[in-house]
Parts: C-alpha cells; structure tokens; sequence
C-alpha cells in the first residue's frame, strides 16, 4: 500500500519552558524527516500498576481429535511437592521430577535448575450461583482405600456435535463462605503417573500439553491503571523530532525503511552512515559507554644488543563490550609511532560481536640496527597503542601506550660486595695486616706494601657481555696482563671477583699508592692499548692507599731486663718472647708527607688496655717510635722529671687516673724508668736492614696486685 500523508504520525518531543519535563504532542505531517545530530535519549517512567483482569470468554467448541501420534520414549516422572506463593520461594535445589504448583504454571527440577513447563490447568469456568450454607456435619473417620480398577477399553469417539451459540457471559457470584478444614488424604502418585495410569504415553511435556484446554475467547479490556509517578526528566538541548512506523509498521522515519542507511554529522563532525532503525534505537535507548581497552605487547621489551635484532611484536587487546546485548560490536584499530614521528594506522579488525569479552591480536614487525645506533637511540624506538570502537554508538576508547625503548649503559667496575647494586670502585687489600689493632687498609704501617687489588663487573645491558679488564700501577704500568673478564650469567649481573697481586716493597712513611681499573665490552672493544681514556672504554675506577703508622706495644712480663740489656733482648722483649701474660700491639697515626717530621710529632695520643692475663710480678714494658719524641735538631727530647711538658704518661685512665714519672734509671724516685732512647729494633713488615729507632719504657716495680686488669694507659706526646 502506498503512504499518503494520513499514514504518519509526528511526535514532536521537546522541553517545557522550565527545562524540567518532556513534551510529546501528537501532530500529522507529510513525508518529512527531521533527525537531530544532538538527539538526547529520553528515559522512561517507571510502570503503573496493572489493570484488573477482564472476565474469561466462554469455551469454545471441542474440535475434532487428530490422529494418533507415534509413541514417545518413555520420559522421567514428575512428582508434585505442593504450590507455592512465587518462582523466589523455591527452593536451591532438589530431586530430579521435583515439582510446586506456582499461579498455576508447574515447576520442574531438572538436575540443574527449575523450568516452568507451563500451565496445568485449563481457563477458568464461570462462576455459578452459590448455593446456602448447610450446617456444619460433624467430620467421619477416614475410609480404607478401595482397590484399584482395571483399565476399561477406549471407546470409539463419536462424531463432533454442531457449535452451539455462544452465552452471554454471566455474573460473577459473590464469594462463599469457606468451609472447614478436612482431613489430610492419603498421598497419592504424581499427576504425570497418574496420566500414565490411564492408558496415556509420552514425556512429561505431553503430559504438560494434555493438560492445556482450548484458549477462550479474548476477555473484554480491562479499565486503565492509575497514572505512575513521573520519572526523572532530563533536559534537552534542542528539540528532536522522531517518527514513529505508520499503521501497517511498514515505515519509520516516514520514507525511510528500517534497513535503509541515512547519511549525517554527529555531534564532533564526524560523517556517520546508519540505518534507520539503528538511528532510532541510538535516541531512545541509552547504551552503555565502554571502557579503556586492554592492552599487551609480546615479547614485553628488546634490549639493547651488540648485533643487529629484528622479530615480530604480538599485540593482544581486549573491553567488555556493554552493549552486546543491542547488537554493537567492538572494532580494533593498531596504530604505531617511530621515534618521534606521528602515530599511524596500521591494522583494523573486524567487528567482534560473540562475546561480552571482545578481543583480537595484531602482530607487527621490528627491527633494530644497534652496531650504527647511538647508546640511546630515541629516533628508532617503537610505540603502540590500540582504540576500541563501538560499532552502534560510535564511541571510541583508547589504551595506553607499549613500547620497544632499548638503550645502552656501560658496565661499572663495582667492589666487591653481597649487594645487587654494588658500589662503584675498587678494593685494596692487605696481604697481611698488622698485628694488634688501629691499622686499615688504605692506612698502612710502615714497610706493609702487599696488596691484593679487587673488583667485580656489573653488567648494565643485558644483551652487551663486558670483555677485557686491565689494571694499572702508581706509575700508569699494567699489572700483569689484560685479562678476560668472566662470562656473566647471574640474576645480578656480576662476575665473580677478578683479583690481582701487587708488591711495593718497603713502603715508607709518607708513601701513597694509586692504582687504576679499566674495562671494555662487545660495543665498545678493546683495542689493544691500555692508555686510551674517555668514550673507547667502558668505566675506570680508581683507589689508593696510604703509609702513616708506626708500632706501639705494650709486654707484660715478669723478666726484669735494664738499661743495660742486649739490642737482642730488647728485641725478644719487643716481640714477647718472653712472655705469657700478653703483649698489647696498636698502630699509631703520623700524617707527614715525607720521612717523619719533628712538627708531627705530638700526633701521639694512644690508648694502651692492660690485658687479663696481666699476672703479680709483671714488669710494664712500653716500646714508642722515637720519632715521636724528636727535638728537630736531631736530638730528642726530655721526657723525665714530675710535671714534664713533653709527654703525659697516665694509668687508670678512666678510673683513678695516676700520672706518672719518667727518670732515668737508677733515679729512685720515680714510677717509671727510661730504658733506651732511639733503640733500632726490627718491626713486623721489615728486615734487618729497615729497623726504626724505639723508646722503651719500665715501670720502677714489678706489679703487686691485679686490679689494673682491663684498665687503660694514656700515653700522649704533648710538645712544649
């Protein structure tokens, strides 16, 4: 049939002039469409109330009965638990043929869950008269169940009789009183046996089927509810025009099929092209907005590595698509950046529309050029991100961004530690380290000039294996050789400790040694010259040491040797052997920068502990380098007499603190006796030919007690 201008209705949908409510006023109009870019959507008010229900139409008359069918394959059973109020009162689970009568539709139990299998009862009847109330008999006992009956032949249907005229509806009576409770029956078989009983087969729904009467006549309308609350009004920001199908549902939009595309501009200008019916649909339906989309790249990084890389990037994406359910589909669209360059496309998907999860992988191509890169190579770095589009709405999403950055650090010369990030540097160490206390490794006593020079290698790009290692004396000599640095395979990047030997000889007081560490790797080669600097090698690290401490001792021992004792046994005394009761050992401090000066001699200022093996008839022997006592003129001070103003001698320090008095032996009165002055004595690190001159001093008396055990001597030069 043709449209004419009769067939359209106009419903013109427009805000109040308090912006607060929605205006819909029934209009005619020719074949016109008006479709607004900026369509709001319009939500609906909630539902009034349901009518009441009109009065049933009579039954119609019994048709004639079809010919039998085939028998059906035995079905399960169906057992009627009772009726309930509403689908929400079932309960969680049950027996497999469990049913409850619900409105009349019957329930069933299937294993997993409960499927209404519909009605079990036909239309309701009318209403007849209601009779009077007789009086209430009083209740009999219940009768034995009688047996049961065979079942009787089918008889032959007879043929059907003419409809009769159909009856006005009549009346309906008013409700009876309900009568008293009766006894509680016997339970019987369920309704689906019950029908087997009878002679019938077939399945449960058979049975469900048989139960269906002939559908009546449509009931008169039922009066129209009461208007609902109105719903939240949304404001619009212009008028929409919408047409509605003509009375055949023919058309929409007028001229416009449903399936027929329409050409226009959102909102943002965009040119869209969709049908009709999606046009529609996009106004008064309101769609979800979906979200961010995911994004993963495979294999996650590239490193930087001393070859040239190439390999295949595997991009996966995924959203939630929202609105599935009205038909959208999300569409993938890769876009990639080089360097610093503009985003490109370069893949799309097709629509994904078979699940609520929509997801798609984009594979792309890489490679990398390293040998003629720079160490950081910004203008060749790969990026990717992925839009996820709804198909329907049109909305687009954007995830973040992955990338490809590789970039090259050198390796470090770290020392050697249990960190994962070590310190950068070098170690030197002690071949030996002095006896007693005070004494470090970079601050040496004299004629200690072993050391061990040690490091480790931290690899600072994976794919870049560090290669050579040469290490370089005081004077800028190699050490050794250049060696191989040891292949890196651990989770912190490190090579085991590379160590090397180095002898100075008998270092003096005042010496200072530096010694260098240079390293290269794949990128950057060893070129076989050990000098180079700057960019040709990867790190250089440096350490020194330095000599400035001189020995102090401090021997109890219960030989009594004078003034007039051997150089042989000031010796043994010095190196104690001569005794069990201890000999404290320190290293002292002297910070000149050549041989040991007068102006540094009042760096003296030592803490002696008395030993607890110090037994009653020990003597104290107390051995200082004479240089600490040098008077600048090649001579050396004075140290005897009460009061002296060159050198403080204290015991008990932190307890009674009793100074006490040098002379010169055999002065009396004194507590200590000056033995020697500038004594050459041999010490730990040197030879017979590099002895250093010593003062030696005796306490007066043997000890008598033992409470000096643990206690401290201060000796100090204080210079006048």
């Amino acid at each position: 049939m043709s449209q004419t201008e009769e067939d359209v209705i106009v419903l013109n949908v427009s805000t109040d002039t308090s912006g607060k409510t929605i205006v819909v006023k029934e209009q005619t109009a020719k074949n016109v469409i008006v479709v607004s870019p900026e369509a709001a959507s319009i939500p609906a008010g909630p539902q009034g109330p349901q009518g009441p229900q009109g009065p049933p139409g009579a039954d119609g008359a019994q048709g004639p009965p079809g010919v039998d069918g085939q028998d059906g394959a035995d079905g399960t059973s169906v057992t009627i638990l009772g009726a309930l109020d509403s689908p929400d009162d079932l309960p969680s689970s049950g027996s497999n043929g469990d049913g409850y009568i619900i409105n009349g539709d019957l329930y069933v139990w299937d294993g997993t869950q409960w499927n209404n299998v519909g009605a079990i009862q036909g239309p309701q009847g009318p209403q007849g008269e209601p009779g009077d109330t007789g009086p209430q008999g009083e209740i009999g006992p219940a009768g034995a169940d009688g047996p049961k009956g065979d079942t009787g032949p089918q008889g032959e249907i007879g043929p059907a009789g003419a409809d009769g005229p159909k009856g006005d509806t009549g009346d309906q009576g008013p409700q009876g009183i309900e009568g008293p409770q009766g006894p509680t029956g016997n339970t019987g078989d369920s309704a689906y046996l019950s029908w087997l009983a009878l002679g019938n087969d077939g399945t449960p729904e058979d049975f469900i089927n048989s139960l269906k009467g002939e559908t009546g006549d449509q009931g008169p309308q039922g009066e129209t509810g009461p208007q609902g609350e109105p719903g939240e009004t949304e404001t619009l920001d212009s008028d929409i025009v919408v047409f509605v199908p003509n009375a055949n549902g023919q058309y929409i939009f007028g001229k416009y099929q449903h399936g027929e595309r329409i050409s226009f501009d959102d909102p943002s200008g965009n040119s869209l092209n969709k049908t009709a019916i999606d046009i529609i649909r996009d106004a008064l339906t309101q769609l979800g907005t979906i979200a961010q989309p995911s994004i993963t790249l495979g294999p996650s990084s590239v490193g930087f590595n001393s070859q040239a890389v190439s390999g295949t990037a595997t991009i996966t994406t995924s959203v939630t698509n929202v609105n599935q359910s009205q038909g959208s589909g999300i569409i993938f669209r890769l876009y990639r950046r080089i360097g610093t360059g503009a985003y490109t496309l370069i893949d799309t998907s097709q629509p994904q529309v078979n699940s609520t999860t929509a997801s798609y992988t984009f594979t792309d191509s890489y490679s990398f050029d390293f040998p003629n890169l720079t160490d950081t190579p910004v203008s060749s770095w790969i990026y990717w991100y992925v839009t996820a589009e709804d198909d329907q709405t049109s909305q687009v999403t954007q995830s973040t961004t992955k990338s490809y950055t590789p970039s090259y650090q050198t390796p470090r010369i770290v020392k050697v530690n249990n960190n994962n990030n070590g310190d950068d540097g070098i170690d030197i160490k002690r071949v030996k380290n002095a006896e007693g206390s005070g004494e470090g490794d970079l601050d040496r006593q004299i004629y200690n000039g072993e050391s061990y020079i040690r490091f480790e290698v931290q690899r600072m790009t994976d794919d870049v294996q560090p290669t050579k290692y040469a290490v370089i004396d005081n004077d800028g000599n190699l050490i050794g050789s250049v060696g191989d640095i040891p292949t890196i395979t651990n989770s912190d990047n490190k090579s085991s400790t590379i160590q090397i030997f180095k002898d100075e000889g008998d270092v003096a007081i005042g010496d200072s040694f530096t010694y260098s560490v240079k390293i290269w790797d794949e990128r950057r080669t060893y070129n076989g010259d050990y000098t180079v600097t700057g960019t040709e090698i990867c790190d250089v690290q440096n350490e020194k040491y330095d000599v400035n401490g001189v020995p102090v001792r401090m021997v109890f021992c219960s030989k009594e040797i004078d003034e007039t004792a051997s150089n042989a046994e000031f010796q043994d005394m010095y190196n104690g052997e001569y005794t069990n009761s201890g000999v404290q050992k320190y290293t002292e401090y002297i910070t000149s920068t050549g041989d040991l000066l007068p102006q540094n001699t009042e760096q003296l200022n030592l803490l002696m502990q008395v030993p607890q093996t110090q037994q009653l008839g020990d003597f104290v022997y107390i051995f200082v380098p004479s240089y600490y006592f040098s008077d600048g003129s090649g001579g050396y001070q004075d140290l005897t007499g009460g009061g002296n103003l060159n050198q403080d001698l204290i015991q008990d320090y932190y307890g009674s603190a009793q100074v006490q008095r040098i002379e010169i032996p055999p002065e009396p009165n004194t507590d200590y006796w000056q033995l020697a002055e500038a004594e050459d004595l041999q010490v730990q690190f040197g030879t017979a030919s590099n002895k250093i001159p010593f003062h030696i001093f005796r306490i007066k008396s043997s000890l008598s007690l033992i409470t000096l055990r643990g206690t401290y001597y201060l000796i100090r030069n204080i210079e006048a």
